[in-house]
Formats: structure tokens, C-alpha cells, sequence
């Protein structure tokens, strides 16, 4: 007898909460009137950036929508310098993972990198099993950027015995024709 009784209480809520639900006087107001739109092809995703948007309802309250956007952090890093005459230390740290090399950039037409040198790798927890240095593009043109990467190919461990993956790490540096000078990892 009390199961049964459970059971009609539970059946008239449960009617009860869907007519409650299926009221249109209980659903939000929608509108395509005061919809905003942004055109994000023409927004630099990799800066965070906000827009907000003043509206007056129908009984005179101000409200104001904000839509915001922070980009997520990155996995590769890149660095912008203005490219002068001279030798290049570039370098960079990626979590248990370093490198470092040496080029000399000159500008006698159009931006040239020479003589890539002293290419040092380090890792924990990993075996270099081979690596390079070596020059893309000597020297910059109008349309294409002089380019030099470092490479290294790496197996990653867990410990002496346990493999995990095998990786590639790469850090480029490009100099453009105007002398941007750039490095990604």
C-alpha cells in the first residue's frame, strides 16, 4: 500500500513539474532584434579582447552584455626582434627540453645568414638520437624569408627501460626582407 502511495505522489510531481516547465510564460523571451555579431576573421585571436553592448528593456532598465575573449596559453612560444648585423645566439627551453645555436646575419642584399655553428641540446628523461642544424633560405628575398632550424630527434622515457614516445623538436628563426627577425619553437 505505501509502495503505491510512493508512487502516486511521485507520478502527480512529476505531471506537476512538466506542465510547470512546458508554460510559455515560464520560458525566457527571445529576440533577434538585439543580437550583436563580430567578425572574427578580422580579430587578432592571439590578444585578448572585449566588447560590450548597452540595451534598455521594455521597462526602462539598463543592461549591459559583455562578451570577452583571453586566448588559451600557447604549446610553442615565439619571439620578434628588429635583425641587426652580427652573430645570433637563439635558444629556448621547451619543458624538460633545451637548445641552443649560433648563425651570423649579414645584409649585403637582402638579409643573409651564414655559418651555423655550435648546435647544444639537452634533455631529462630523454635519448637525442640524432640532431641538425641547417640553413633553409640563405638570404632574404621580397616574397620569402631567410630561414635557418635546428632539429632534434628525441626518444622520451619514463624510465631506462619503459619508452614513452619519440619526438621532434624544432626552433626556426626567419628574417624577413624588411629585418623582422623571428624565432618559433
Amino acid at each position: 500500500m505505501k509502495s503505491t502511495f510512493k508512487r502516486l505522489c511521485c507520478l502527480v510531481l512529476s505531471v506537476i513539474a512538466a506542465s510547470v516547465l512546458s508554460f510559455a510564460s515560464f520560458a525566457a523571451e527571445s529576440s533577434n532584434a538585439n543580437k550583436e555579431t563580430y567578425d572574427l576573421g578580422k580579430m587578432d585571436l592571439t590578444k585578448p579582447f572585449s566588447f560590450s553592448e548597452q540595451y534598455m528593456t521594455p521597462d526602462g532598465e539598463q543592461v549591459i552584455i559583455t562578451n570577452s575573449f583571453v586566448p588559451a596559453p600557447q604549446t610553442r612560444g615565439s619571439e620578434t626582434k628588429a635583425a641587426t648585423v652580427g652573430t645570433w645566439t637563439s635558444s629556448m627551453t621547451y619543458g624538460v627540453f633545451s637548445m641552443l645555436y649560433k648563425f651570423d646575419l649579414s645584409h649585403p642584399n637582402g638579409w643573409e645568414i651564414s655559418n651555423p655553428r655550435d648546435l647544444i641540446t639537452n634533455g631529462s628523461f630523454m635519448e637525442i638520437k640524432d640532431r641538425e642544424l641547417s640553413i633553409g633560405r640563405a638570404t632574404s628575398t621580397p616574397s620569402l624569408p631567410a630561414t635557418i632550424s635546428g632539429t632534434a630527434f628525441v626518444s622520451i622515457f619514463d624510465n631506462q627501460w619503459i619508452h614513452l614516445l619519440d619526438m621532434t623538436y624544432v626552433m626556426s628563426v626567419t628574417v624577413t626582407h624588411d629585418g623582422v627577425l623571428t624565432t618559433t619553437w
